[in-house]
């Protein structure tokens, strides 16, 4: 565990921020320590017996801290505090107080180019979803490294990962690398991450990746036997990556694809199939009655506010928005009749209102 009274470490960068805590350690000195410090003061010594409680003290309370950082899944501590208040002549109070973080390495400044891709693959027979992976790149040396983000649905703990990653670029040429070991994977609430690890990947290649999907193929969890993720439940993200990024966007970074009713039941946005009879998820737990679900059969001309909002929300006022939307492709008489004119009376507001870029958003998403 890192320590220090600062807000950084050399060599470390913050990737999380876990609450600031305080642990309370109380002692009693005893009328001897007391009678042994007024003889010291009146001496110009020093009392050793003080001295000795007082670090004792201390050390038990940064022990404390440690373990409240270790059960929020921190590795370090920042702003470290101490401080001291009496109650009695023989009873001391040792505060000590700090901001949890989690922290990891920093590469070399010749990597500063960083990735992030949503994971286009999930496994519906394992308790936790593999979401993101994040590389960075070491210029001109072959060597990436890429770490792995998730959410957790048990309570067990998630001991180790062997995964497969395959990488497409925008050749779509495909890059597999098998059996990759990830063996230090935190949890924060639900929230998982893995340490980075190498794998040796062309300086070009990384800079043309375009999708990556990351495939379980084992797992331990709470140390028991290794689980293998069933090859049958492995499912393959049919959404373009704008699409997915709007449904992870209103329905959490684990989602997958857009809740809907089948014959027998009901797909929850995290993909698993449900039972009729069946009132939350049987894999992320979601209540239905807090999903809206789509019908499924919507018309293939008609406006769909996914598959455009990444490039609306970069623009930077109502007027694009609408400028943007006239270019669009679309034979849906709601958008030219309906979602269009709205979007222009938001857009001409803004010569008394200023700008009014979320405005105009919300409306298309209560359109749409």
């Amino acid at each position: 565990m890192l320590l220090t009274s600062g807000y950084n470490f050399e060599g470390y960068k913050i990737i999380s921020y876990l609450g600031h805590k305080s642990s309370q350690v109380v002692l009693g000195t005893g009328f001897f320590s007391s009678f042994n410090a007024s003889v010291s003061d009146f001496f110009g010594s020093r009392s050793n017996s003080y001295e000795e409680k007082l670090d004792s003290a201390e050390d038990a309370g940064k022990e404390r801290l440690i373990q409240q950082a270790k059960e929020l899944g921190g590795n370090a501590i920042i702003g470290i505090d101490v401080d001291y208040t009496t109650f009695s002549n023989d009873i001391i109070g040792v505060i000590v107080s700090g901001t949890i973080v989690k922290v990891e390495k920093k590469m070399s400044e010749s990597e500063e180019e960083t990735k992030q891709f949503p994971n286009m693959e999930y496994n519906l027979s394992l308790p936790f979803r593999i979401y993101d992976a994040v590389c960075y790149n070491i210029d001109s040396t072959g060597k990436v490294y890429i770490g792995l983000s998730g959410k957790s649905y048990t309570d067990k703990e998630i001991k180790a990962l062997e995964v497969s990653i395959t990488f497409k670029t925008i050749f779509n040429k495909v890059i597999e690398f098998s059996n990759i070991v990830f063996v230090d994977i935190q949890k924060s609430d639900d929230e998982l991450s893995t340490e980075y690890c190498r794998i040796d990947l062309d300086n070009n290649i990384f800079k043309s990746m375009e999708s990556v999907s990351v495939r379980v193929n084992k797992c331990i969890i709470n140390g028991q036997d290794i689980i293998a993720g069933a090859t049958a439940q492995n499912k393959e993200i049919d959404s373009s990556t704008k699409e997915l990024w709007y449904i992870r966007k209103y329905h959490g970074n684990d989602a997958v694809v857009n809740a809907h009713k089948t014959d027998n039941g009901w797909v929850c946005y995290c993909g698993m199939e449900n039972a009729d009879n069946q009132p939350v998820c049987t894999l992320c737990g979601r209540s239905v009655e807090t999903i809206c679900f789509s019908s499924g059969n919507e018309d293939l001309d008609a406006f769909h506010l996914q598959e455009y909002l990444v490039d609306i929300t970069a623009l930077n006022d109502a007027k694009e928005i609408y400028e943007y939307l006239q270019n669009v492709e679309c034979s849906d008489e709601n958008f030219k009749f309906e979602i269009l004119p709205e979007i222009k009376k938001i857009a001409d507001m803004e010569r008394m209102y200023g700008t009014m870029k979320d405005s105009a958003i919300k409306k298309l998403e209560e359109l749409c």
